[in-house]
């Protein structure tokens, strides 16, 4: 993802059977070092980390 403040984060997504995207954290942890994994709906516009998603791109 391009954030609009500059910058871009990278999350692993999957296609779920009712059509929805889930994007999975697992590139750190809010709580120091590990990978805690978050599952979400993300959207442009959204607010992520300290950032406003800009564009999504997604590489199958």
């Amino acid at each position: 993802m391009v954030f609009k403040e500059g910058g871009t984060h990278m999350l692993n997504a999957y296609n779920l059977t009712d059509g929805r995207t889930m994007y999975v954290e697992t590139t750190g942890s809010l709580g120091g070092p590990g990978a805690d994994i978050f599952f979400f709906e993300l959207n442009e516009g959204d607010v992520y980390l300290d950032g406003t998603v800009h564009r999504i791109y997604t590489f199958w």
